[in-house]
């Protein structure tokens, strides 16, 4: 399954096989701390850190200003594009509150201050922009401050600790006859076509959903919606219940570009073996788990499969939340094929217990939000077409010939992962009435020529800029970065190419091959023939090919031919 890069939970990447939403992550997160009744108001907008800190006199209002600093020194390096500290600073800024004593939280000032807090941090990330912010996702859920295996499993424990905490607080609840009854009703008044449990489990999600996470559930919901009668139409084309459609409220709060730590993304938060498995591409340009129609045709295929497979929807549902090996493994256990039986055993994670619920509760809500006091604001839906576009080209030079923002490209195509369209033919959205004139527009346009390379430890992009004999800001707009973005070791970038040789370029005669001439390089340290064959354009079976290679082992200092489509390397001779 699926999961949102911002997971509040924190840290911890979950099951290899799936891994939970974020936006359930986050939901999660903040029901673990349910018992303080936090307010649902947040500070004025308007307060300033000098106001808080006036104020500072009581234990309380020491707390507060002290996150009101560590929210600023946020705020300032997201201005700066130093996104890792300002993760770092913000995270900081919500302990503060979720680790102080229960009396502080029980304080509405302070209850008030951490909704309101949580809000700006939500507002500061999406405003810095989709290159930025991982996910826009609702506030909610903030992103983990740790990466990498052994961070994730320092912190494995801990997180799942609060998530058992958590499915307790689902499974022990406890609703009222009338709860039942008013429920009920609703639930009768609907034309639903997926078997609802209205058990304990399911109506504490509702009241959760309805109550404390109000806000949330109308955002996520109003953001869906333009997509439903589309989505709804692909899973009635596949056999399958059009109420599946309500899945992504818990996936992804409807987000198309939502990334969860464990790598899973878009709507239906497709883990990348999976997506490739129902045959979403995802290659140098493009993933397809963020391409709403495709991935959605894509989760049907994978729903159907699982229905097939267990022959019944809870069960369905929590192998595409647990992967359907789990949820094998607990029937075997248990010896039973009820989940509601089984999520009374510990043969499912607490994600995976909570998860069938809380669809329940999505699909009955977002039948009747007026019934539960959720008001619905419809998101605009992009009206757009689509056109052929055969070449690379800067999506920045899409949207001039559109007249209309790069950001609105981007919007229409959230599949993209660079700031330019693919080298090969690609179906590209763009504003209704603006096809003839994108496609008039771009045919006199030069597509670009470019190379890939694989960023290095304390490379930038003025240094990278140097060495390929670009401009910075030529790089930084056809990988769609800010000008003064810091660059991640290991990701891939796009380079235009240009006439000039690179700086710190170095040729030389194959040592491995004597006898044959053309361009050749020496391994270094960290090399693998992926990134070499990233780094000259070409491919690691050419490479093997070209230099008579029969394993994947190289060894630095070693001296490879490379593909003589392009005729130099950066830093070659390092």
């Amino acid at each position: 399954m699926p999961l949102v890069h911002y997971p509040l939970m924190n840290k911890a990447n979950y099951s290899k096989s799936r891994a939970f939403g974020l936006p359930v992550f986050g939901l999660l997160f903040l029901l673990a701390f349910s018992s303080s009744s936090f307010a649902q108001n947040a500070i004025p907008d308007g307060a300033s850190s000098a106001s808080v800190a006036a104020s500072a006199g009581s234990p309380v209002d020491r707390e507060i200003a002290k996150a009101e600093a560590l929210f600023k020194s946020g705020q300032d390096a997201l201005s700066e594009n130093r996104d890792a500290e300002a993760r770092t600073a913000f995270d900081a800024t919500l302990d503060v509150f979720v680790r102080s004593s229960s009396g502080l939280t029980a304080d509405p000032k302070f209850q008030a201050a951490y909704h309101g807090f949580v809000d700006r941090i939500w507002t500061a990330e999406v405003a810095a922009g989709p290159n930025r912010a991982a996910v826009p996702t609702p506030p909610l859920v903030r992103r983990p401050t740790v990466e990498g295996p052994t961070a994730d499993e320092q912190v494995q424990g801990k997180a799942e600790g609060i998530l058992a905490d958590m499915g307790a607080k689902i499974e022990d609840a406890k609703p009222t006859e009338e709860a039942r009854q008013t429920n009920q009703a609703v639930l009768g008044s609907e034309a639903i076509d997926l078997p609802i449990e209205m058990n304990d489990q399911v109506l504490g999600a509702i009241d959760l959903y309805s109550g404390r996470f109000n806000k949330w559930f109308a955002q996520a919901l109003s953001r869906g919606l333009p997509q439903l009668p589309r989505i709804r139409e692909i899973l009635a084309q596949a056999g399958l219940p059009q109420d599946l459609a309500y899945v992504p409220i818990v996936e992804s709060a409807f987000n198309p570009i939502a990334l969860s730590s464990a790598k899973a993304k878009g709507l239906w938060q497709f883990m990348p073996a999976t997506g490739k498995q129902y045959g979403l591409k995802q290659d140098f340009f493009v993933d397809e788990r963020s391409d709403m129609e495709k991935a959605t045709v894509a989760a049907a295929q994978y729903l159907k499969n699982l229905y097939a497979l267990f022959g019944d929807w809870n069960l369905a549902l929590a192998g595409y939340n647990a992967g359907e090996g789990n949820v094998q493994r607990a029937i075997r256990r248990a010896q039973t094929n009820d989940f509601w039986a089984l999520a009374k055993t510990k043969s499912f994670r607490a994600e995976t217990k909570n998860y069938v619920p809380l669809i329940h509760a999505a699909i009955v809500i977002a039948k009747s939000p007026e019934s539960y006091g959720i008001d619905v604001l419809p998101a605009e839906l992009a009206s757009s077409e689509t056109v052929r576009v055969a070449g690379s080209y800067p999506i920045a030079t899409v949207a001039r010939c559109a007249n209309t923002e790069a950001a609105e490209i981007k919007r229409l195509n959230p599949e993209l992962r660079r700031g330019m369209t693919p080298a090969s033919a690609f179906d590209l959205d763009v504003p209704h009435g603006s096809g003839e004139q994108v496609s008039a527009c771009l045919a006199s346009e030069k597509a670009m020529n470019f190379t890939r390379h694989v960023v290095r430890k304390r490379d930038t992009l003025s240094l990278i800029a140097t060495m390929f004999g670009v401009s910075a800001s030529e790089i930084a707009r056809a990988n769609g970065l800010a000008p003064k973005a810091r660059l991640k070791p290991g990701t891939e970038l796009a380079i235009p190419r240009s006439n000039a040789s690179p700086k710190g370029a170095v040729m030389m005669k194959a040592s491995t091959n004597p006898g044959t001439n053309g361009p050749s390089y020496k391994i270094r340290r960290g090399d693998t023939l992926s990134s070499v064959a990233a780094r000259f354009s070409t491919s690691v079976s050419a490479l093997m090919s070209l230099n008579n290679l029969r394993s994947h082992q190289l060894s630095i200092g070693q001296v490879v031919r490379v593909s003589g489509t392009f005729q130099s390397a950066s830093r070659a001779n390092e």
